[in-house]
């Protein structure tokens, strides 16, 4: 029987920062640490001075670098320390200290080296033939308010993970079209935008409460949302339909990738590579028309099987939920990470899902 393991403990954050405090962390990873309030030499670069300082800022301890104007908190300390990104500290934090969350994969963070993709703007033959009339946008982002944290945390997505994934808030953001000619559009104060960043002035914009605007992009059919925050290798992989989805996975340990569309199917070269990398991969897609369509396709040309928030129909089970995010803003994280590592496991191991 193959099993996928959930655990309450799972490797996040907050369960991390249940075990040690933000204070531990950084007397761990901060050589002869003097403690707070007082002056060190920086463990980052060369320093003669004493030009370094953890002090308590808005009710959280930040180092501080008075030399180079850099302010940290403790999981960017260890990302800086060792050029890595927010899971792979979160990785490390847990191995170095022994704190027994469970986590997805195993690394060498020593040789570790990120995974990316190259995506190309494309070319002035294609943009006369009108194939991607916005050539570039370009977004001005604004600091994240209360506003904002509270409407990701309903889907137990933070500030790290929105940093992680590249999304920001945003004021205005600028249309370039392939004869260089900008449009400027304004976004007043009270209406929540967003900016996902795939590539170099490729973006999706975002406007969640906005039923007859909600998305603007210059994305292509190979941007792939996800990607490259996927860790080296691991146990299990979600394919899903969007990047909030993706984060919603991320926030219960699971790495997930989303292609720009369920209709889009995924180059037959990436899947190898993920194959070579994970040892599960599994679908989530909508249950509708569009959802099952893709999920079919998936299942045909790569043998991936399937989970799926179904809704009653065609005598499957009602989830009351159409995705991830919507089950966890509607029931809470920890029923949705039960519900999840369920269907999984019942998918991979042949049991009746009504899916």
């Amino acid at each position: 029987m193959i099993t996928i393991v959930k655990t309450d403990e799972v490797l996040n954050k907050e369960n991390l920062l249940r075990k040690v405090s933000n204070m531990d962390i950084f007397r761990y990873y901060i050589e002869n640490f003097p403690g707070l309030n007082t002056k060190f030499t920086s463990r980052l670069r060369c320093d003669k001075h004493p030009t370094c300082i953890v002090s308590i800022i808005g009710g959280e301890p930040m180092y501080s670098d008075f030399a180079d104007k850099t302010g940290l908190r403790s999981f960017d300390y260890v990302m800086v320390k060792y050029g890595i990104q927010f899971t792979e500290a979160l990785e490390k934090i847990n191995s170095d200290m022994g704190l027994g969350l469970k986590s997805y994969r195993n690394r060498d963070y020593g040789n570790y080296k990120q995974y990316k993709t190259k995506f190309k703007l494309p070319s002035k033959q294609q943009q006369s033939k009108g194939t991607n009339k916005i050539h570039k946008i370009k977004v001005k982002r604004r600091p994240f308010t209360e506003q904002d944290l509270e409407f990701w945390g309903n889907f137990n997505i933070d500030k790290y993970i929105l940093d992680m994934y590249e999304v920001s808030p945003i004021s205005h953001y600028w249309l370039v079209k392939e004869n260089d000619v900008e449009t400027r559009i304004s976004i007043p104060k009270n209406k929540l935008t967003y900016a996902y960043r795939l590539d170099a002035y490729r973006y999706k914009i975002y406007t969640p409460k906005d039923r007859d605007f909600k998305w603007l992009s210059n994305t292509n059919r190979n941007s792939i949302q996800g990607i490259k925050q996927l860790p080296k290798d691991g146990e299990l992989l979600v394919i899903t339909k969007s990047l909030k989805d993706v984060m919603c996975f991320a926030s219960i340990g699971i790495p997930a990738i989303a292609p720009q569309a369920e209709s889009i199917v995924i180059d037959e070269k990436i899947i190898a590579n993920l194959k070579n990398r994970f040892v599960t991969i599994v679908s989530n897609f909508d249950f509708d028309y569009a959802g099952i369509k893709g999920t079919n396709k998936l299942k045909r040309l790569y043998d991936i099987p399937a989970i799926m928030f179904t809704n009653g129909r065609f005598g499957t089970i009602n989830y009351g939920s159409k995705d991830l995010s919507d089950y966890i803003r509607d029931n809470g994280v920890n029923d949705a990470s039960d519900l999840i590592y369920n269907l999984i496991n019942s998918k991979l191991n042949g049991e009746s899902t009504s899916t």
